[in-house]
């Protein structure tokens, strides 16, 4: 069940209407979040999954779920490799 702050939230945050820099930020956090999915605890996986998924039109939602999954899915090994390998001094 998603909270009143969140649905206010989600309305406010649509990639697609961001500035520039806003979507560069946006896209780097979520490369971040990628990259440690697989270290986050399962309830913070499912919130933002849904968090993520609710971000598509109505219309669209079942199919970003597929997406997002599929993605999920195909990426959840990424951020060990890439941990592994990161060098420890890289600030980004």
């Amino acid at each position: 069940m998603r909270s009143k702050r969140m649905t206010e939230a989600t309305a406010d945050l649509k990639v697609d209407q961001a500035p520039a820099e806003d979507k560069k930020i946006l896209e780097s956090l979520g490369a971040a979040v990628i990259m440690r999915w697989g270290t986050l605890p399962t309830k913070i996986q499912r919130e933002l999954f849904e968090h993520a998924t609710s971000l598509a039109d109505l219309a669209q939602a079942a199919l970003a779920k597929g997406q997002i999954a599929r993605f999920l899915h195909n990426h959840k090994d990424d951020g060990a490799q890439t941990t592994q390998t990161m060098p420890h001094h890289v600030v980004m």
